[in-house]
């Protein structure tokens, strides 16, 4: 879905004659926090950003 929506506001943006650059740039910005568009973030980033242990479950911790 953010594929087809990135789509969708480059379509808006190459309509608009005045300013495209600049629009494109706000727009990526509000929509994704960055101004080239939404980024891919891999599962052991998200993993460790939240503050867990890739190595150790966070549903079934072991009992020492």
């Amino acid at each position: 879905m953010i594929t087809a929506l990135v789509k969708e506001a480059n379509n808006f943006i190459d309509i608009c004659e005045n300013n495209g650059h600049q629009i494109r740039k706000e727009m990526m910005i509000d929509l994704f926090g960055y101004e080239d568009g939404p980024k891919i973030q891999l599962n052991n980033i998200k993993i460790l950003a939240h503050g867990f242990d890739t190595k150790e479950s966070f549903r079934k911790r072991k009992e020492s």
